[in-house]
């Protein structure tokens, strides 16, 4: 019987609802990130160090699906899917490009591991608009998945919701 699950996603344990925390998880520190007057640079550096490793994952676990659309991609067989492709690939090397400028003009994290940042204007001059870039794109993601997490959202809601009926109804009381 197929449950659905890619042989990854059984080996790494998470299903949906757990790509779906990790996704969640990923965009309030990539949110958080793209403020680094909200956070200061140490934290900024930090936050984004942990949202690389959160963004290597997602990827691992959805690297069948990536693999799938770019097959699709090739044969052209829906709009759709060429659009999803384009809109990952640039998601991808934006965020790619941020997490490297980043590093090569980091402050705290590069002592930290014994590195020289590189520093420099060009590098700079990249970080900022890659990081709106990757903000951008990520909200196109959003957009063109939009289905799946809404449906994702009602089925971990609706769970929520049971546990919470018993207080209801005995006035809130446990």
């Amino acid at each position: 019987m197929m449950t659905g699950k890619t042989a990854r996603d059984r080996s790494a344990g998470l299903n949906a609802r757990g790509r779906f925390a990790l996704d969640v998880v990923a965009l309030l520190i990539l949110l958080l990130v793209n403020n680094p007057a909200l956070t200061g640079i140490p934290m900024h550096e930090w936050l984004s160090l942990g949202v690389t490793v959160i963004i290597a994952v997602h990827l691992a676990l959805n690297w069948d699906w990536t693999r799938q659309a770019a097959k699709r991609l090739v044969k052209r067989i829906r709009l759709a899917s060429t659009a999803d492709t384009v809109v990952d690939a640039i998601l991808f090397v934006a965020f790619v490009l941020a997490m490297l400028s980043g590093a090569m003009i980091s402050e705290i994290l590069a002592p930290l591991f014994g590195l020289t940042a590189a520093g420099g204007e060009m590098w700079e001059g990249i970080h900022g608009p890659a990081a709106y870039v990757t903000i951008g794109a990520l909200s196109v993601h959003f957009a063109l998945h939009w289905r799946w997490i809404l449906r994702l959202a009602r089925g971990i809601a609706g769970p929520i919701a049971q546990k919470a009926q018993p207080l209801e109804q005995s006035g809130g009381v446990a």
